[in-house]
């Protein structure tokens, strides 16, 4: 489950328990659970060795291990609309160029491009 500002966990039981961040605090650093702060993350991806993924208000890649830790990865490039973790793969989709990107062993690559929703052409109006 994601706060605005922190990554909390539910067991099957339903007991929530926060496992980065703070609900008060809103950043971009790494630390362990309350020390490590989050700001509005547009998606988070769980793999199969209970590691969380999250991706920051500044398009920064977190690794949040079991123990509550969460390092930085690297940076995002574009707007990063959602996180899957597949095996030993993580796939970032990019909201604004349509690409997946294929991150697998510390590299990235480019995994499929589609036609994005909004064309850079097409203005949102308020």
């Amino acid at each position: 489950m994601v706060d605005y500002k922190a990554l909390q966990k539910i067991t099957q039981g339903g007991v929530v328990s926060t496992v980065v961040g703070s609900p008060r605090v809103c950043g971009d650093q790494a630390g362990m659970g309350a020390s490590a702060l989050l700001c509005y993350p547009s998606g988070v991806a769980v793999d199969t060795g209970n590691n969380f993924y999250a991706i920051g208000l500044q398009l920064t890649l977190w690794l949040i291990d079991s123990g509550g830790t969460m390092n930085a990865l690297g940076k995002i490039a574009g707007c990063a609309a959602s996180i899957t973790a597949l095996g030993a793969a993580l796939f970032v989709g990019d909201g604004c160029s349509g690409q997946i990107l294929k991150i697998q062993g510390g590299t990235s690559s480019p995994f499929v491009t589609v036609t994005p929703r909004f064309p850079s052409h097409y203005k949102l109006m308020a």
